[in-house]
């Protein structure tokens, strides 16, 4: 009842009878009418085991007994926990004569507990389509037993009837078992008296009478191959019921008494058994019944179909009609599409070849190559051996630098302004060449030592000393003199040449991004034309695909309708 499954294998009858004992069946104990389904509902239901001990009047007057509080709590002990106690169980087995049955073997209608209140439930119910959950009641108890012994059963059978009596009345059949017993056989008007306790609710011609260990008799020889006098022997017959075991002795006696022992055919036995089994009869009945069911279930369907059918018919008229008037205005979007289509083509060929022509006429190479002159100019300035020099060529270098990107930026502006407005040009390089070549003049590291000597005696006699203490240490070289420094012209040319290329190349960085930057935009257009291109594209196709589909829909709701017609016209009820 908590949601989880357990699966067991059983080997055997006796196995199976074992598991269903220990897992499934009630306590004897919880007989004598415990309301068990009433409680079980209740723990189901939340209710803690305070309130459901409360609950004893309610209980007693279900159980049409006194139910104390000490049985009651008994009872919880082990079912408070609802994995304690099973739902349903089903039993796989392989008979493949039962292929395709279906077969609901519920709590039997003397179940404790109210558990018999389930297959009333069920019989009643119906599936998720509204059908009845049952075909058929097979309604089966041991013929050994006289009817008026099962109260329980009469009465399940008078109350099935008062609540659904086409169930009793048109689907029910009893089948009565151990028919070979000679309880059964001593009484004739068995029959007429248990017609009698179920006041005649099934009809007779549905109350059968077999005998299910003679019929597993004759299974098992088939099964087992075995010969009918082996298997009547009086060790074989140990494992068979007194009274199955003593049907088959005597038939032994009676046919062999009729028959001439030479001329005995094992298959003879066999065939009596089965006679006297009945099963034979049981079978044709049901599968009459089926037939019946079928039939009848088949002239309905038949009757719905026809009339499905119409009302199909009907709505495939309107459907092509309404197909016909989208058709039409399908094919309209359609031209249209294919206009803008072939304007948006001709848009994005003549961007892709705008922005063909700007990445070769502007590729990093060709950019470099416009700024080469200059750069050579730069490289140049290594050369020059004064100060003066070097800066009027820096300036003119500078000049040459912003007019060279001036002229690069219109050339592109000119061929972009089709295409482009306001387009965002990075910012280049502010160059201060007086500045570059002030901090090389500067620099310590560009001036050369110029050491002079200092007028006067003491700086005479200074530089007398520093010769003779420079025998022994050059701590007093220049003493007596004065350094006058001077710029390193070759150092202060070679720097500011690689200061001049660096910024050099800066520009060029800068007008190749420009020049990216214009591309990037181009790309952008490209991509939105593009993107409304295969939007159109997309949509024409599904348009196409649309007009296409509509015009087969057409076609094919045409030979819909004529096979619905000449379907209709065919079907026969009486078929």
């Amino acid at each position: 009842m908590d949601g989880h499954i357990d699966v067991y294998n059983a080997n055997s009858n006796s196995d199976l009878k074992d598991i269903l004992t220990n897992t499934v069946a009630i306590p004897q104990e919880f007989g004598n009418g415990f309301p068990l389904l009433e409680i079980n509902n209740d723990i189901l239901c939340g209710l803690s085991e305070s309130d459901i001990l409360k609950k004893t009047d309610i209980y007693s007057n279900i159980a049409k007994r006194q139910i104390t509080t000490s049985e009651l709590s008994n009872y919880l002990k082990t079912h408070m926990d609802p994995s304690k106690f099973v739902k349903e169980v089903s039993v796989g087995i392989n008979l493949s004569s039962l292929e395709g049955w279906k077969i609901v073997d519920t709590p039997g209608v003397c179940a404790l507990g109210g558990i018999e209140e389930l297959t009333r439930n069920y019989i009643f119910g119906t599936d998720e389509y509204g059908y009845d959950n049952v075909d058929a009641v097979l309604l089966v108890y041991k013929g050994s037993v006289s009817l008026q012994e099962h109260p329980e059963l009469t009465e399940f059978i008078k109350d099935v009837t008062r609540r659904k009596k086409s169930i009793i009345a048109d689907r029910s059949f009893m089948i009565v078992t151990h028919s070979s017993s000679d309880h059964f056989q001593e009484n004739p008007k068995y029959i007429n008296n248990a017609l009698n306790q179920i006041d005649n609710l099934i009809p007779k011609e549905r109350i059968f009478y077999v005998d299910n260990n003679l019929e597993l008799f004759c299974r098992i020889r088939e099964r087992e191959g075995k010969d009918f006098m082996d298997m009547i022997t009086k060790s074989s017959l140990e494992d068979w019921p007194k009274e199955t075991s003593s049907r088959l002795k005597a038939m032994k006696s009676d046919f062999l008494e009729e028959r001439d022992k030479d001329m005995i055919l094992n298959e003879d036995f066999i065939n009596e058994i089965q006679k006297l089994s009945q099963f034979h009869i049981l079978r044709e009945e049901l599968e009459k019944f089926i037939v019946e069911r079928k039939q009848k279930a088949y002239d309905e369907i038949i009757q719905l179909i026809k009339e499905d059918l119409n009302n199909l018919a009907n709505r495939k008229n309107e459907d092509k009609a309404k197909v016909e008037k989208d058709l039409r205005g399908e094919q309209d979007l359609a031209s249209q599409i294919e206009d803008e289509k072939k304007k948006n083509e001709a848009s994005r060929l003549e961007f892709n070849n705008f922005v063909d022509s700007l990445r070769t006429d502007y590729s990093v190479a060709k950019i470099r190559r416009m700024y080469q002159n200059i750069s050579q100019a730069a490289k140049e300035i290594s050369s020059l051996h004064s100060i003066s020099l070097i800066s009027a060529e820096a300036e003119s270098i500078e000049n040459e630098l912003k007019e060279k990107k001036d002229e690069i930026l219109r050339e592109v502006e000119k061929k972009s302004k089709n295409y482009f407005s306001n387009i965002h040009i990075p910012s280049f390089p502010v160059l201060d060449f007086k500045s570059i070549i002030n901090k090389a003049q500067k620099s310590e590291s560009n001036k050369k030592d110029d050491w002079q000597p200092e007028k006067g005696l003491g700086n005479f006699l200074k530089r007398t000393f520093s010769k003779i203490a420079g025998i022994f240490s050059d701590k007093y070289e220049h003493f007596g003199m004065t350094n006058y420094r001077t710029p390193d012209i070759e150092k202060v040319s070679r720097e500011c040449k690689d200061e001049i290329i660096k910024a050099i190349n800066a520009y060029i960085d800068s007008t190749n991004n420009t020049i990216e930057n214009y591309i990037s935009e181009a790309d952008k257009k490209i991509k939105e034309t593009d993107r409304i291109t295969q939007e159109n594209n997309e949509l024409l196709v599904m348009t196409n695909k649309t007009v296409e589909e509509k015009d087969n829909t057409i076609q094919l709701l045409e030979k819909e309708i004529n096979t619905l017609t000449e379907t209709i016209k065919s079907i026969a009820y009486d078929n």
